[in-house]
């Protein structure tokens, strides 16, 4: 029987949204027999290590992403290959340039991503639209 894997999960590094270290999303996907799970934060990779190196110790694949807001509308973005990261990095690197000093952090990681910077940063992201 194939099981299904939630791919909309947030950690606490997605300020006011979750109270969920990288590593208790772990942990619980561990508890419930799961052997990969995704960590979507909005607008940010910050839980990337900790994910990463808690998912090392339990044995379970770590599905990387990041949910940015493109057109009004949300975008999930998986890392598929090294590539990837890079390229999703670098989206979320030139969206937070463009944010000001005065927005909070929240307001600043949920700050619509520009369409045009999609173009030639795709390659080895899986992009889905939770709508």
């Amino acid at each position: 029987m194939r099981r299904l894997r939630p791919l909309r999960l947030r950690s606490y590094y997605t300020f006011l949204d979750s109270t969920l270290s990288p590593t208790a999303i772990v942990e619980l996907a561990r508890k419930h027999g799961m052997n990969s799970v995704a960590l979507t934060d909005i607008g940010n990779l910050h839980g990337a290590v900790e994910f990463a190196q808690a998912a090392k110790r339990a044995n379970i694949k770590p599905i990387f992403g990041a949910e940015l807001t493109v057109n009004a509308q949300p975008l999930l973005l998986f890392v598929q290959s090294a590539t990837g990261y890079r390229n999703l990095n670098d989206l979320l690197s030139r969206k937070a340039a463009n944010a000001t000093e005065e927005m909070a952090v929240a307001e600043a990681q949920r700050r619509e991503l520009s369409p045009q910077l999609l173009v030639n940063r795709t390659e080895g992201l899986i992009a889905v639209s939770p709508g």
